[in-house]
């Protein structure tokens, strides 16, 4: 175990340090999707510790398979202490990094030790000193910004915490295999079980420590008895998880794609190119092409379109080729490259997830840090430098980058700001900034400045609309505007919104505009008549490029907007079909629960 207390003033120095890189931020907004996983979520106002609102509250996220009950949990005790104060669920979420940041020196610290036990020569190195380095660099790095101050990633960040208590635990195991074996076994399997309930992804730790075994423990004769039967045991379980996860949700795997304007063969390929800039970003982290969204990406649709593609293909094969060649005379660079690899083996890889996510980068991060500072701590050493002097100037420059990039985050207007100054070929990015703009018009009613954010809106939406040319969102929002502003609207545009389901996919992003643009008939929130929208849904119940769990909820809504209008024949009408559309994809149950689906 490390002696915390000999550390004390180092663990200090992050702490103060963090504090105030993030205190300007920790009081701004939540945005995007914490509304719908916690602002939105009734399950997260925890207003009593009972078991059954707890129960109730663990399995309310529809993010992930298993839930993810563990982030929801804290979400719901961070409400019942101090309601949705921005400023709580946020300083939690730094807390949570702090501790991350502790787990990852914890877990160096005893890397290094193992390495040190397996090799005898391995003295190069000051143990204590390039450990905590490594961790503090990691601490600071602006690339691990949106998983302190986008508060659903918690999700990541306590997934990496738990992913680096296993693993330095793992590595105590295996260093001293007959001390304490049974209780640090048990403190292993608890900190994975943690981890892959606050994020799937925490299921790698079962690749690290293969990593570890093959990287670290290469003199090892064998592996120790109990310690054997750990791993294998481990091994066995995963197997047996993903076995069954490919025979009951295959969808996991292969499914997905519908949905995405890309393939499973074209993501790999992006994802080459993706990674590259993950590197790019971690070695020399410009704020300045930092965002919080990198929809506006380049999809690689061959080998060489774009030719980067090739480029970025031939840059991993190097790398890999590198650590697996210098496994034995420089380990630690090998085992740092390997698990930068892994680290993203799951989230960019085969999955039909979005391209590119700075958070993704949380844990997989340390890998080339390792990798990197390695190297640099060999060159200070012969060049006789202060290793002090040289890490804590990299520590300063990557404190500064992510405080001045924190400073945008203070308020939403702020950072919709920035955020489309930095990426304006961003979709999602210049479609917030047109619902800001939208939700100002509203708020300044009848004033110089509402007309102002009127066209604004409406210049932000049309330009989407050309930007992201397949998708419905941008022309629902105009078609919302144009009716706010008690303007009669062009039929084209309704038009424009059917051609576009009948010849594209319809992904999540659509379908909830879709269905928030149908409600709003039920809300008294639109003027136009439901019927003059009715071309759009019946594009909607025809179209096969859409999930019917989203197609289900937009007919319900679209029933009840129907009724709410008078139209009662139609409306039970398409309530009728709506309910067959359920019956034949669940011909075991007698009718759909519409409350339930449009949930």
């Amino acid at each position: 175990m490390i002696n915390l207390k000999s550390y004390c003033w180092r663990l200090c120095f992050v702490l103060i340090g963090l504090i105030i890189i993030y205190w300007a931020a920790l009081s701004g907004p939540f945005i995007f999707d914490d509304t719908i996983n916690i602002i939105n979520n009734p399950a997260v106002k925890l207003t009593e510790l009972s078991i059954e609102s707890i129960i109730n509250l663990l399995f309310s996220s529809d993010a992930g398979l298993l839930k993810r009950p563990v982030a929801m949990l804290t979400f719901g005790l961070n409400y019942y202490f101090h309601g949705f104060d921005d400023f709580g669920f946020k300083a939690t979420n730094l807390a949570i990094h702090f501790f991350s940041f502790v787990a990852l020196f914890y877990f160096l610290k005893n890397l290094l030790l193992l390495l040190k036990s397996k090799l005898p020569t391995f003295v190069q190195i000051d143990i204590n000193n390039f450990a905590f380095w490594v961790a503090t660099i990691w601490a600071f790095h602006p690339i691990n910004l949106t998983s302190v101050l986008y508060v659903v990633q918690r999700m990541t960040s306590l997934a990496g915490l738990f992913t680096f208590f296993s693993l330095a635990v793992y590595c105590t195991l295996r260093r001293e295999p007959q001390k304490n074996t049974l209780r640090r076994c048990s403190v292993f399997v608890l900190c994975t079980l943690l981890g892959i309930f606050s994020k799937e992804n925490a299921i790698l730790i079962i690749l690290f420590i293969a990593a570890i075994e093959v990287c670290i423990i290469f003199k090892s004769r064998g592996l120790e008895k109990n310690i054997q039967a750990l791993f294998l045991t481990s091994v066995a379980v995963i197997c047996i998880l993903v076995t069954s996860l490919a025979f009951f949700h295959p969808a996991f795997f292969s499914g997905g794609f519908e949905l995405r304007n890309f393939s499973m063969i074209e993501r790999l390929l992006t994802e080459s190119r993706v990674l590259v800039s993950y590197i790019y970003f971690s070695l020399l982290p410009d704020i300045t092409q930092m965002s919080l969204f990198h929809d506006d990406i380049t999809i690689s649709r061959s080998l060489f379109s774009p030719i980067t593609t090739m480029l970025s293909l031939l840059t991993h094969l190097l790398l890999i080729s590198t650590a697996i060649y210098n496994i034995q005379k420089h380990s630690l660079y090998s085992f740092g490259v390997i698990f930068f690899y892994l680290g993203h083996s799951l989230e960019s890889t085969f999955i039909a997830l979005e391209l590119m996510h700075e958070h993704r980068n949380y844990v997989p991060l340390a890998g080339i840090l390792i990798s990197t500072l390695y190297f640099l701590d060999k060159l200070v050493t012969f060049k006789k430098l202060n290793p002090n002097l040289v890490f804590g100037v990299i520590c300063f420059c990557f404190a500064s980058s992510t405080f001045i990039r924190s400073l945008s985050w203070t308020s939403y207007p702020q950072l919709i700001m920035t955020q489309a100054k930095k990426n304006p070929e961003s979709p999602r990015t210049i479609y917030a900034l047109g619902l800001w703009n939208y939700s100002e018009m509203l708020r300044l009613n009848e004033t110089k400045v509402a007309d102002t954010n009127a066209q604004k809106a409406a210049e932000n939406f049309n330009r989407v609309s050309k930007l992201d040319d397949k998708s419905v969102y941008p022309l629902l929002a105009t078609i919302r505007l144009i009716d706010q502003l008690e303007q009669r609207v062009d039929k084209k545009y309704v038009q424009d919104v059917t051609r576009r389901i009948q010849a594209n996919f319809v992904s999540n992003q659509d379908s909830a505009a879709l269905s928030n643009f149908v409600q709003c008939y039920s809300n008294n929130y639109c003027t136009i008549e439901p019927l003059e929208i009715e071309s759009i849904i019946l594009a909607v119940k025809e179209s096969t490029k859409i999930s019917l769990n989203n197609k289900l909820t937009i007919l319900y809504n679209y029933s009840f907007a129907l009724g709410s209008a008078g139209h009662n024949d139609l409306s039970e009408k398409y309530m009728f079909s709506a309910n067959k559309l359920y019956q034949n994809q669940h011909p075991d149950r007698r009718s759909a629960q519409e409350e339930s689906i449009t949930q």
